[in-house]
Order: structure tokens, then sequence, then C-alpha cells
């Protein structure tokens, strides 16, 4: 039996920085802190578009609040 995946597009995270050219390109990620690991597996972020994602249902009664943090960071060196 294949097992269909879920992925619902949430929100789109932008920021923007003040240097131009290669040096202002960003990239996006969850924060890793302890807290938010029991949300990894459960939404997911675009590193080069920033589009934040639903992987897996929410459950309100297990978890009435989730609060996501997504940071943005140069992308100096691993530009595509």
């Amino acid at each position: 039996m294949m097992m269909m995946m879920m992925m619902m597009m949430m929100m789109m995270i932008q920021a923007s920085d003040g240097d131009s050219g290669v040096n202002a390109h960003l990239q996006y990620s969850l924060s890793s802190l302890q807290s938010q690991l029991v949300h990894s597996q459960q939404f997911s972020v675009d590193r080069f578009t920033g589009e934040v994602c639903l992987l897996a249902p929410l459950d309100r009664e297990q978890a009435p609040v989730i609060e996501l943090t997504v940071r943005s960071n140069h992308n100096l060196w691993n530009i595509s």
C-alpha cells in the first residue's frame, strides 16, 4: 500500500538584506531550538523561497498552540 504524503502551503516568509548582488541571497530554515524539534516532522521550509508547508495533520487537543521560528541566513558560499 502506497502512503500519500500531505503537503499544504501555509505561508511565505520573506526577509530582506541591505546588501546587493550575491551578498543579498538569503536561505531560510526552521530554528533548531529543542522545543521545536517536535514540529520538524510537521512543517518544512523551502530554503530558497521561504515557503512554509504543513507535512502532517495537526491535533489541536495535543498542541493547542504551535510556535515556529524561521531563520534567514546569508548564502555566501552555496549559491545555486
